[in-house]
């Protein structure tokens, strides 16, 4: 849930850490984590959807009388409206269309919405009655990860209405808690995006005179770091294991 926040997140430049994605005991990634399929999957997301504008809040659900606290009611969503889009008013492009994505997560593994609850995200003007799919989808049993628009089955595919909204109620919203998901977390992206889209913005070779070494921009958000090392690897044994 941190990485799919962090690595979608606005005018932030990520940290991917090496022993998230791999063990930290043994050789250089001799093996995977339980978490490499979806940080893989959202590295990946990230180069293909993440531009433009962003919008995040709390939306908050009476339940079905389970939680104690009110707190706990809130679930977090956060929506890149793609290049082109800074607000839910732009129109963008062809190429907004099948950019930006959103992203709900709740830390709660309790979390139960009412028959009456509806958790409703704006994806923006760019995106009226379209088709989603979702890019990591909580499942009873774990967090299921799809690449690809091939790979989702039908009936989990969404459309935005007139507004631009995707509308999900309590039967999409299904809590759970194992080493994967503790609450609930769903990544929906745009259906027919192509397979080599870049939503990416190059640096600029221009110079600059206003003191600033960083600046906020979609190129400085298109960077990741990661972070490839962890002090608790084994010392290699032969070539072939050097990092």
């Amino acid at each position: 849930s941190t990485y799919a926040m962090i690595l979608t997140n606005k005018d932030t430049v990520p940290r991917v850490y090496y022993g998230d994605l791999y063990t930290d005991d043994g050789q250089y990634m001799a093996n995977k984590s339980p978490y490499y399929d979806s940080i893989d999957n959202l590295l990946k997301s990230r180069i293909k959807y993440v531009a433009g504008g962003q919008s995040m809040s709390i939306q908050y659900v009476q339940g079905d009388g389970s939680m104690a606290k009110d707190s706990y009611r809130g679930v977090l969503t956060s929506v890149r409206y793609g290049k082109d889009a800074m607000n839910e008013k732009d129109q963008g492009t062809q190429e907004t269309r099948t950019e930006g994505l959103a992203v709900i997560e709740s830390n709660n593994p309790d979390l139960k919405l009412s028959s009456s609850d509806q958790i409703v995200i704006n994806m923006g003007a760019a995106h009226k009655n379209q088709a989603y799919r979702p890019m990591l989808l909580t499942k009873t049993n774990g967090l299921a990860s799809y690449q690809s628009d091939e790979s989702v089955p039908v009936n989990e595919i969404r459309y935005t209405n007139a507004d631009g909204q995707l509308i999900f109620t309590s039967e999409d919203i299904i809590r759970t808690a194992n080493p994967q998901v503790s609450g609930y977390l769903a990544v929906w992206v745009p259906v027919d995006a192509k397979d080599m889209q870049d939503a990416r913005s190059q640096s600029s070779d221009q110079s600059t005179n206003d003191g600033q070494t960083l600046h906020s921009n979609a190129a400085l958000d298109s960077q990741v770091i990661y972070e490839s090392f962890s002090n608790f690897q084994s010392l290699p044994t032969k070539t072939s294991e050097y990092t």
